[in-house]
């Protein structure tokens, strides 16, 4: 498993959409909010993209039928890359596919205190169960 220590997130507090996903080093899980990953970490930061003309876009949910809740979202042009959130009293679980829905990232965050783990794997129930356990003490 990868961790991510916390940060010093004042000096980004302004931009909503940082994260430090260059912070990825061996260790152990501590039960702290730290990130957690079962994939290894690439070396150094992606390379940004090219600016393009498109703009920022949201997952989208399909039409339900009449009387049914719509609990899942996916990308318009990607069905297959999905979102899904759930929430008990104390924790909320974001699960995130892959790209072309092979795999899944799940965030766990305590709804408390916002400390926060996060695992990747093959199977969302993996995931939610690895993210769940790394967030929260024994």
């Amino acid at each position: 498993m990868l961790l991510a220590e916390p940060a010093d997130v004042e000096q980004f507090s302004d931009d909503p959409l940082w994260f430090p996903l260059d912070w990825l080093a061996c260790g152990h899980d501590d039960g702290m909010g730290r990130a957690v990953s079962d994939q290894p970490a690439a070396p150094g930061k992606p390379v940004r993209p090219a600016p393009g003309r498109k703009r920022w876009t949201s997952f989208v949910a399909d039409v339900g039928t009449a009387g049914t809740v719509v609990r899942g979202l996916h990308e318009q042009a990607n069905p297959n890359h999905r979102l899904r959130v759930e929430h008990d009293a104390h924790t909320l679980l974001i699960h995130l596919s892959d790209e072309d829905g092979g795999g899944w990232t799940t965030f766990a965050v305590d709804r408390q205190t916002r400390q926060w783990a996060v695992t990747q794997d093959t199977r969302q129930s993996d995931t939610a169960r690895s993210a769940y356990d790394s967030l929260y003490e024994r």
